[in-house]
Order: structure tokens, then C-alpha cells, then sequence
């Protein structure tokens, strides 16, 4: 039941969103606005545009707007089990340290081939008088 009514809201939604975005994008298609600070004396005239939109630039103006209010009610929203902020950084942390150690510990496997070959190297270009030296004894 929950699913059905949760995909029937998506459907619903999905239809109406460009609908709505359809029909905003025909209304701004020939308005715009611009607000100026101008400064005008003897000396010296300047004139700034602090915001100019028009067209598609209203809608991602609203969109954006829209998109604030929804991340201010986020924060209201309280689920059950849910832990505190440090909690889950601790978490993160012990995660991403054990999965630095994983990736150190693959590596190495990965590569041990090539670390064994160079010692191998090592040892046939040192020369054999130390070991019978030591040998001697």
C-alpha cells in the first residue's frame, strides 16, 4: 500500500513538474527586470546592475528559492533512530581508517610480486665474499 501511494505521488509529480516549468518558461518568455544603482554628479557618472533577469533566468531563480525552502524544512525533519552528528563522524572516521588500512593491505599483496623480483635482484648483484666471511667463523 505504502508503495503504491508513494509511486502514484512520484507519477503525479513527474507529470506536473514539466507542465509547471512549461507553462513559467511562456509567461517569463518576454518579461525581465533590472534593478541599477546609478550615481550621477558633476565629476563622475556610474551605473551598476545589481541584478538583471530575464527569460529562463527567472526560473532558476525560483528554482533555486524553492530549493533553499526545502533545505530549511529538511532540517525540521526528525526520523526515529537517528544519531547525533558526532556519532557518525566517529563512525566515518573508524570506516575510513580501516578502509586506508584494506587498500595499504591490497596494495601490497598487489605489488609484492614486483617488490620480490627486486630483492632478488638485490641479492645476484652483491658480491657472495661476505656471507663465506661469515661463514668461516
Amino acid at each position: 500500500m505504502y508503495l503504491s501511494v508513494k509511486n502514484i505521488v512520484t507519477a503525479v509529480f513527474s507529470a506536473l513538474g514539466p507542465l509547471v516549468g512549461g507553462v513559467l518558461a511562456d509567461y517569463f518568455s518576454d518579461k525581465s527586470m533590472e534593478i541599477r544603482f546609478e550615481w550621477d554628479s558633476p565629476g563622475f557618472d556610474k551605473a551598476f546592475k545589481l541584478i538583471s533577469l530575464h527569460q529562463w533566468n527567472f526560473l532558476f531563480l525560483i528554482g533555486a528559492f524553492l530549493a533553499l525552502c526545502a533545505l530549511e524544512l529538511l532540517n525540521r525533519v526528525k526520523e526515529t533512530g537517528e544519531v547525533e552528528k558526532d556519532v557518525v563522524k566517529r563512525i566515518m572516521r573508524t570506516r575510513i581508517k580501516t578502509n586506508m588500512k584494506d587498500a595499504i593491505i591490497i596494495g601490497s599483496l598487489i605489488t609484492w610480486n614486483n617488490q620480490l623480483r627486486a630483492i632478488l635482484k638485490l641479492r645476484k648483484k652483491r658480491p657472495t665474499t661476505s656471507s663465506s666471511a661469515t661463514t668461516g667463523k
